[in-house]
């Protein structure tokens, strides 16, 4: 028995599905470049691709043909500026160990982790560390300032300069978590809605609307201490401290001491008892 072939709409549903299977494949393989300006000459170059980032430079010189000069000459067909190959120094790979429930705090982890590799940079590091959310961008940050202070010239001013743009490309990729202020952190209700370490959500109950009040360990000025303590005096009294009431009995507090001889003749001591 002969089996039917695929007519036009067989071909097509066959390629749709071969498409389909193709297209994550196709996007994690795109390439994004990213960068910022070094000096007059020189360009910060980041090489995104699924995850991974390489940081470099790229620099931009004179040139006639195979030898640099001061000044091109003028012949057609002759570019007066050449850019050259990228120099990668270092490459950076982020992801997620353990995905976070759904939250507005755009964090998509509650753990990540974060390797780096030396490429073309002395002397050579490979590292691989394993953080919460809380410690994640300022591993990053530390790693990076850790080889800018072994490095000098274009390189240290490179992976400077690169810091604060992968963490903000991984955060994009939803593979960093996004920052929070301090102030958001230690405010009444970040100190009770969000939790220190993995930095999710905490849950409530529905009939808990604020946030309880809790000691977080603010300085209060000098001022804000006096006009506290003024506030909780009662109405009579005068400054903190001082407290109105009855007058004392003036011959009690008058102090004991010794009579002499004249003041007894003359009557002005009299004895407590008399």
């Amino acid at each position: 028995m002969a089996t039917p072939s695929a007519g036009p709409l067989g071909v097509r549903l066959i390629c749709l599905a071969l498409l389909a299977g193709l297209a994550p494949l196709a996007r994690g393989e795109e390439v994004r470049y990213h960068g910022l300006p070094l000096d007059e000459s020189r360009r910060l170059l980041i090489e995104e691709t699924y995850g991974t980032c390489r940081v470099g430079y790229i620099e931009r010189s004179r040139s006639a043909g195979q030898d640099l000069v001061d000044v091109a000459p003028q012949a057609p067909g002759v570019s007066p500026r050449v850019t050259t190959e990228p120099t990668f120094l270092v490459m950076v790979r982020a992801s997620v160990l353990k995905s976070s429930a759904p939250n507005y705090l755009q964090n998509p982890g509650e753990w990540y982790r974060i390797t780096f590799e030396t490429l073309d940079l002395d002397p050579e590091y490979a590292g691989k560390m394993e953080v919460p959310a809380s410690k994640a961008r300022d591993a990053v940050y530390y790693i990076f300032q850790q080889l800018a202070m072994q490095s000098s010239g274009i390189n240290r001013e490179a992976l400077e300069a690169a810091a604060p743009l992968v963490t903000e490309i991984f955060k994009e990729a939803q593979r960093l978590p996004a920052e929070i202020y301090t102030s958001v952190l230690e405010s009444r209700t970040g100190a009770y809605r969000i939790t220190p370490r993995t930095r999710q959500r905490r849950q409530i109950d529905p009939a808990q609307t604020f946030a309880p009040d809790l000691d977080v360990k603010r300085p209060e000025l000098g001022a804000t201490v006096r006009m506290r303590e003024r506030e909780e005096l009662p109405e009579d009294a005068v400054r903190p401290g001082e407290i109105a009431g009855p007058e004392p009995d003036r011959r009690i507090a008058r102090p004991r001491v010794q009579p002499t001889n004249a003041d007894i003749e003359e009557g002005e001591y009299t004895s407590a008892g008399e």
